[in-house]
């Protein structure tokens, strides 16, 4: 674990370092966000591999954005903005991505 404190990345010119206690998942909404993400890579996984596409690629940007706004919202004390935020991503998978739970 140990170099996992020595990571490290490039941000605006200079070294930042981090710990791995940094990148935890902390919050209800990392874990939300987290696996609604992980759910739409694999949605985006799935529907590339078939014959003929039926979405484009920048289809999947305005949720994983989506995503990301709703975690940091939920992280920075604005829940009820957050889950506006995160109906509405589940909105536009349904309706623009086209997604259905029956069979």
């Amino acid at each position: 674990m140990a170099f996992l404190q020595e990571l490290g990345y490039v941000a605006s010119g200079r070294y930042v370092r981090f710990t791995a206690t940094e990148a935890q998942l902390e919050t209800v909404w990392d874990w939300v966000t987290v696996f609604g993400f992980a759910g739409l890579v694999t949605l985006l996984l799935q529907r590339s591999a078939e014959h003929e596409p039926r979405d484009e690629l920048w289809h999947y940007a305005p949720p994983a954005v989506g995503f990301a706004v709703a975690n940091y919202l939920g992280n920075h004390g604005e829940p009820w903005f957050a889950g506006a935020v995160f109906v509405a991503v589940a909105a536009y998978i349904f309706k623009v991505l086209k997604v259905s739970l029956s069979r």
